[in-house]
């Protein structure tokens, strides 16, 4: 007859043998997850150094998906530089493209604070005052339209008024 505690031994050497095994086979996974891990760092950093957009990318794609009308497009492709800055140096350019697209599906609100943004990076674009004047306009804060209006008339002494935006 057997005593309990030879059965309790062997079925202690028992498990901890599997859970051995176990955890050589778990520390080769997280090895091999560490050194991909790495890999996977190492290229996103060398792949960022390398892939710098130009300017003139971003118009031409931007200009692709706004002439096709894809307007979901050009929001994400702007907000994938803003989030990437250091992919793309001018940010008032994307402000100012996210403001033209809101504006363009109605979104007055959205447009008014991005082009209020590029405006921050671009305070003398007189391009920029006009539409965040239409935008006021087309909210129906007519006084504020009149305001940026009354700045591009400082700004350029021969402009004339739209008279759209004059209620």
């Amino acid at each position: 007859m057997y005593s309990y505690n030879f059965l309790f031994y062997l079925y202690l050497i028992i498990v901890l043998s599997t859970l051995l095994v176990f955890a050589f086979f778990v520390s080769l996974q997280l090895k091999l997850f560490g050194i991909y891990f790495f890999k996977f760092m190492d290229y996103m950093y060398t792949l960022r150094k390398k892939f710098a957009f130009l300017k003139q990318d971003y118009s031409n794609l931007f200009s692709l998906h706004l002439i096709c009308l894809e307007y979901t497009k050009c929001i994400a492709l702007s907000e994938l530089f803003l989030e990437n800055i250091d992919l793309f140096q001018d940010e008032g350019i994307l402000y100012s493209s996210l403001g033209f697209i809101y504006n363009e599906i109605s979104f007055f609100a959205i447009a008014e604070y991005y082009y209020l943004e590029a405006l921050s990076y671009r305070p003398n674009d007189i391009a920029l005052m006009l539409n965040l004047a239409k935008v006021y306009s087309s909210l129906g804060y007519n006084i504020k339209a009149k305001l940026w209006l009354d700045k591009v008339s400082v700004l350029d002494p021969s402009f004339s008024m739209p008279v759209e935006l004059i209620k």
